[in-house]
């Protein structure tokens, strides 16, 4: 009688387990169809965790720039960043030969300058790095941060990409629309899109790698209302590295009310 007690203790706890992971396995699916794109996309690049994880990032490699009047400029380019509040874009034309070098600095609510060594400080430059380092996470930001998410049709073909390749979910934030291009194929996205004041712009993203787990794009295409002005070819992205902190005080400058000024 003993015996008949256990078994049929086992096979109740046995059940119970399957159904909870029923439970468990339903209430993971996601319905909404557009957030689920994300959703594999975040799943595909690595998960949440090692998206959003990481501390620092040093990205490291080249920029072509297509300047009207100036032809095709090459510079060295290395990117700082160290959460939540840091980065540091260093962008030298001079080591091909151009007259001039950018060094853009976001540290905590100050935003400034190097060019040439000239210190500026403007509206443009704190909305443009604060703005960056805001989507530092990429797809996991938005899945994160944005209110509502809903799947495009009817996405044309272009010089770039073949419409049925492409799956386009369009992001809503609190005052903006982003749209993302997914590729059918591997579930990564390929494409960003966002109009501002200056017109559209598209952010194109292929060449994936992984490091440390992450699936990362090392070839970044910008263009602005049609035209290439920007190419990011990385060589090398490492994350949670040392990072020299003083790198992000350099030629900070003084605010007007500092009693030092």
């Amino acid at each position: 009688m003993k015996r008949f007690r256990i078994r049929g203790y086992a096979a109740a706890v046995a059940a119970a387990l399957i159904i909870s992971s029923l439970i468990i396995s339903c209430a993971a699916v996601e319905k909404d169809p557009a957030k689920k794109v994300l959703k594999d996309a975040v799943k595909v690049m690595g998960g949440e965790s090692k998206l959003t994880g990481w501390t620092t990032m040093i990205e490291r490699g080249t920029l072509t720039s297509f300047w009207p009047g100036w032809g095709t400029l090459n510079a060295e380019c290395t990117h700082y960043t160290s959460k939540p509040d840091k980065l540091l874009l260093d962008q030298d034309y001079s080591a091909n030969d151009h007259p001039f070098y950018f060094v853009y600095t976001l540290n905590g609510e100050d935003v400034w300058a190097e060019v040439n060594l000239g210190i500026r400080q403007n509206e443009r430059y704190t909305d443009m790095m604060k703005k960056k380092m805001r989507e530092i996470d990429g797809i996991a930001h938005f899945l994160a941060i944005c209110d509502s998410f809903y799947i495009v049709s009817g996405i044309p073909d272009d010089s770039l990409f073949a419409g049925d390749e492409l799956t386009r979910v369009a992001c809503l934030g609190e005052a903006d629309t982003v749209l993302f291009d997914f590729s059918n194929d591997t579930k990564l996205p390929v494409r960003k899109i966002e109009t501002g004041q200056s017109g559209e712009t598209h952010l194109l993203m292929d060449d994936y790698r992984t490091v440390s787990g992450r699936k990362v794009p090392f070839h970044l295409r910008l263009y602005q209302n049609g035209a290439l002005t920007n190419e990011f070819k990385w060589e090398e992205i490492s994350y949670d590295v040392n990072i020299d902190p003083g790198i992000f005080e350099k030629n900070r400058p003084q605010k007007q009310d500092d009693p030092a000024r």
